[in-house]
């Protein structure tokens, strides 16, 4: 069975972009919906990050799938959600203890097993890691517990992690290695990083490739960033940061 995972984060999805969230309204909704049937139509699963009203996430997507998410207590929180097409659907979903920097504030990371039509079962985490380059050692501290999460699955199935991983390069934090290269040494032997370099986060400055998929070694995945080249109408940076993201969807197709 071939199956599509892309990973998104919509920035500030339900506050129209704005992290303060002063206008408590959505007005790009018909825009990403419209993007998402354009170029993501073929998607099985999808790993949101940045929601902040996982209430209206069903306005974007098809009527059958089925959306996964947490309650939070914090108006302004980043949820962190699975939205599966049916008949795939997740068993056993649950937030991943210590990965939230803050209990108050911060987005956890998120578990769930995927179950597929033929009964296959993927272990899947969706995370949105803490921001800003001079943080790697949290980044470190939420993988490590992620790792340990995994440690004590008891089930043999293949393992998919998918997110904005907020990772910097060495020349940014000061550190030694970049950050995708301490996080993969964190979670590895258990998934190893898909290998992508292509900018997924834009801003008129510079763009950063932030958003990644770690996979069970057996899992062979072809990977692909949306282009913004690709299509006229949103072909503008400002014109895509205005009406769907400062973020690129990553996709991954891989047979299970």
């Amino acid at each position: 069975m071939n199956l599509n995972l892309v990973t998104f984060n919509i920035r500030c999805f339900g506050f129209d972009g704005d992290y303060f969230g002063r206008q408590k309204r959505e007005s790009r909704t018909l825009f990403i919906k419209k993007f998402l049937e354009q170029n993501y139509s073929d998607t099985d699963c999808y790993i949101f990050q940045e929601i902040m009203n996982p209430l209206i996430l069903d306005k974007i997507l098809p009527k059958n799938f089925q959306i996964y998410t947490y309650q939070h207590e914090y108006a302004r929180h980043m949820y962190v959600a699975f939205a599966c097409r049916e008949p795939l659907r997740i068993d056993n979903f649950q937030t991943i203890d210590n990965t939230a920097v803050d209990d108050k504030k911060s987005r956890p990371a998120v578990y769930g097993q995927l179950i597929a039509e033929n009964k296959s079962k993927i272990n899947l985490i969706g995370l949105h890691l803490k921001s800003k380059y001079q943080y790697t050692e949290l980044r470190k501290k939420q993988c490590h517990a992620i790792a340990n999460f995994l440690g004590k699955q008891t089930n043999s199935a293949h393992t998919i992690i998918a997110g904005d991983f907020n990772s910097h390069t060495k020349n940014k934090t000061f550190q030694k290695k970049d950050d995708i290269s301490y996080l993969q040494d964190i979670l590895s032997p258990t998934v190893h990083w898909v290998q992508n370099t292509t900018p997924t986060y834009l801003t008129e400055n510079e763009d950063i490739t932030l958003d990644h998929f770690f996979v069970s070694d057996h899992l062979k995945p072809k990977l692909s960033v949306y282009n913004l080249e690709e299509y006229a109408e949103y072909g503008a940076y400002r014109k895509y940061f205005d009406q769907i993201s400062d973020h690129l969807p990553v996709k991954i197709s891989t047979e299970i």
